[in-house]
């Protein structure tokens, strides 16, 4: 932190526990410092053991338009670095091709009485009224997406594939219970379908270079870890089949009249040539 007269020197490689302050000795503004800095550390990594950076605590709902990428985010309350923050509503539109995350984008700054007059010493009667104190770190929280290219550090939160909602989890995550229930659930089931997920075949794009196919709405667990999908979704793949050239696959004619020769490998992609030979 950049900030004129602030010390810390703390360093969770120090395995510093507690300060012990002692009569006669002068107290130091670092020491101040560095007992948050052991506390937050302290809660931070008992936090990190149960959620992971952008859990949603309460609220946070999602709802994406599939045809116009227009969004709009609930208010909630997310974990993100080792604290429960809350964030405010918002709507934005996203891109309706291609994968993306929708998250929120944490930003830090440092107040002082120069930005907020309310910091200075409030104490009427005292030789320190109105004057300077401690500084203050900010951190907000505000929702975005991964190509927005907003400022702050970025936490997804939801994925979305061609303008869908891919999975939604209901609140609170707690992702230690969750990989307990996940290693339980996979090595007795595997991978399965609890309920949709039907995939249909869309046959070709207009571009003809493209099979085109939906998955429907529904829910798995993949994995050990529960999928919900809101919505339907559709997704391309390039045509590329594997080619193999045959060449001289005989057939015997069964008369002189029109008839249909089936060949040994289906379906064909090219012909290129054909060779009659004619009995006379």
């Amino acid at each position: 932190m950049s900030l004129q007269g602030y010390y810390n020197r703390f360093s969770s490689s120090d395995q510093y526990d507690e300060l012990l302050f002692r009569a006669s000795k002068g107290l130091q503004s670092a020491e101040l410092n560095e007992s948050q800095s052991i506390l937050s550390d302290r809660i931070t990594k008992i936090a990190n053991s149960l959620f992971q950076d952008g859990a949603i605590i309460s609220g946070g709902s999602a709802q994406v338009d599939a045809n116009s990428g227009d969004t709009v985010l609930q208010a909630g309350e997310l974990y993100v670095l080792g604290a429960v923050r809350s964030v405010e509503a918002a709507s934005f539109t996203v891109p309706t091709n291609g994968n993306l995350q929708l998250g929120v984008r944490l930003t830090t700054t440092t107040v002082t009485e120069l930005e907020d007059a309310n910091l200075r010493d409030p104490a009427t009667g005292t030789r320190n009224y109105q004057e300077p104190g401690a500084g203050r770190t900010k951190r907000t929280l505000q929702w975005g997406w991964s190509g927005d290219g907003g400022t702050g550090d970025f936490y997804g939160v939801y994925d979305v594939l061609n303008g869908a909602l891919v999975s939604v989890e209901p609140p609170p995550v707690l992702d230690a219970a969750k990989k307990l229930i996940a290693q339980y659930d996979r090595d007795a089931n595997g991978s399965y379908i609890v309920n949709g997920l039907r995939v249909t075949s869309l046959n070709k794009d207009v571009t003809n270079s493209n099979y085109v196919f939906s998955a429907a709405e529904g829910t798995a667990n993949v994995w050990g870890s529960k999928i919900t999908k809101p919505t339907a979704t559709s997704v391309s793949y390039p045509i590329d089949p594997d080619l193999q050239t045959i060449n001289n696959e005989p057939k015997v004619s069964a008369g002189p009249t029109s008839q249909t020769l089936t060949v040994n490998r289906f379906p064909l992609s090219t012909i290129n040539d054909v060779v009659i030979t004619k009995e006379k």
